[in-house]
């Protein structure tokens, strides 16, 4: 049964979103690799947990640099991940070693333990954590290490903090790669819905283009807190190359197809722009593409996820018809 042409139109805008989002994420996952941006944030949430901010304790660094952590990394590089249980049997061994270290004398002559570098807050939290007051734990010599368990709980709880720092940094690092690319490829979404609406022949492609993008199955995560509504870390979904047991940014699920590309290059583009520019003027040529790109850039930014779930719901709609009048109200 024939759909209708609005309906087509929203098809079509919903698969140029998704399309455009696909890119963005790809582009800010490959600067987040380069960058190392999980690794550094990893790093950073650690730090912040044992109060060594500033490093100079050297807590944060051994727990990184712990055997059970580096058999997770790729060498030379930040580890992206670290599961509460690894990371609690780290930290264990990192102060239980510490406590057994010697005295050493510094630069006055002076003994000084090495515990003494341990920063007060969090030999404060670790007696919490282990039903001890601060009183009774003052130093890292009367402290009694909490259960793994406890560790990988407190661990935990400060990753969910993590990823609410991650998500915003993301947030933010899409929605400017949305309006570079909006800008870049001219996707205003008001005249591509105009050219959706009066060219019937270009609907039909459109629509079949998205049918075959879901029939690929909906887009990989591609960050590590992959439930919006809950802000527990997971593992990484895009991995480091070399680990091809592992999905990742090469899956066909994220990349767009040949012909995909062709398709969002000939909706979008730069052609017969600068004779428009010219006969226009700066303010009216700007003043009508303004408001286009800004909907297609906040559109991209709510990500290919979101619009995966938009188009397959217009691809129901689309397939279950026009309902037929009511036969009863025909016989009236």
């Amino acid at each position: 049964m024939a759909s209708l042409p609005i309906l087509e139109v929203a098809i079509g805008l919903s698969f140029v979103y998704l399309l455009l989002a696909l890119v963005a994420s790809t582009i800010n996952e490959w600067v987040s690799r380069i960058c190392s941006g999980r690794g550094r944030m990893l790093e950073e949430g650690i730090r912040r947990l044992v109060s060594d901010e500033d490093g100079h304790s050297g807590i944060s660094t051994e727990i990184l640099a712990h055997p059970l952590v580096q058999s997770m990394t790729m060498k030379g590089k930040r580890p992206s991940y670290i599961s509460s249980e690894v990371f609690a049997r780290a930290f264990a061994d990192v102060m239980r070693r510490r406590k057994l270290a010697p005295q050493s004398a510094d630069a006055s002559g002076r003994a000084s333990d090495q515990g003494e570098r341990e920063p007060k807050r969090l030999l404060q939290s670790l007696a919490a954590l282990g039903g001890q007051s601060g009183g009774q734990a003052a130093t890292k010599a009367d402290l009694e290490l909490p259960d793994e368990r406890v560790l990988a709980g407190w661990y935990d709880s400060q990753m969910e903090r993590v990823s609410g720092w991650y998500k915003k940094r993301t947030q933010t690092a899409i929605l400017i790669i949305a309006v570079v690319l909006t800008v870049g490829m001219n996707q205003d979404s008001v005249l591509l819905g105009r050219r959706l609406w009066t060219d019937s022949a270009l609907r039909a492609t459109v629509v079949e283009a998205a049918k075959a993008r879901l029939a690929l199955g909906p887009p990989l995560e591609t960050v590590e807190y992959t439930d919006p509504d809950s802000p527990e870390p997971t593992a990484p979904v895009s991995m480091p190359d070399g680990c091809p047991d592992q999905p990742g940014m090469d899956d066909a699920r994220n990349n767009l197809t040949s012909e995909e590309q062709a398709l969002l290059s000939g909706l979008g583009g730069w052609s017969g722009e600068m004779r428009l520019l010219h006969e226009q003027g700066w303010s009216l040529w700007l003043f009508r593409h303004l408001p286009g790109w800004l909907m297609t850039a906040f559109a991209v930014s709510l990500g290919a996820p979101f619009w995966f779930d938009i188009l397959k719901r217009f691809m129901n709609v689309r397939a279950a018809g026009v309902p037929p009048k009511d036969s009863r109200a025909v016989r009236k």
